[in-house]
C-alpha cells in the first residue's frame, strides 16, 4: 500500500505559497523557530513532520530541498482550514530561490519526496 505522501505526489501539480517576516522567531508546529531566511520551513497539513521534500519550478530546471516543519497553510481561520493536500507553504527564502517573490504563489509546482 502506497503512503499518504505517495499517493500526493502522484496527484501533482502543486500549489506552492510562502509565508516571511511577520511570522519570524515564532515556534512552528514542530518546535522549531521559524527563519524566513532558511530553506528548512515548509508548511503542510498532513505531510509527517521531518519529511524532507524536493520542491521544483514546473520546467524541473530549479529545485530546492526543505523539510516539514510546520502545519499550514490555512486559507481560512475561523473556522481553521487547511487550503487542500496539494498547497505547500515555504519559506519566503526558499519560494525565492525557485520563484520572484512577486509571484505571491505558483500553481504549477512538482514536489517529490527526497528519499
Amino acid at each position: 500500500m502506497r503512503s499518504l505522501l505517495a499517493l500526493l505526489i502522484l496527484c501533482g501539480p502543486w500549489v506552492i505559497s510562502y509565508y516571511g517576516e511577520s511570522f519570524r522567531g515564532q515556534t512552528t508546529a514542530m518546535g522549531a523557530i521559524f527563519n524566513p531566511d532558511a530553506y528548512t520551513a515548509a508548511a503542510h497539513p498532513g505531510i509527517p513532520f521531518g519529511t524532507m521534500l524536493r520542491v521544483c519550478d514546473a520546467e524541473q530546471e530549479k529545485c530546492i530541498t526543505v523539510e516539514v516543519n510546520d502545519r499550514g497553510p490555512f486559507c481560512s481561520l475561523e473556522p481553521l482550514e487547511p487550503c487542500g493536500p496539494h498547497w505547500l507553504d515555504l519559506s519566503e527564502a526558499a519560494f525565492a530561490a525557485l520563484w520572484p517573490i512577486s509571484r505571491g504563489r505558483v500553481f504549477d509546482a512538482i514536489v517529490e519526496d527526497e528519499k
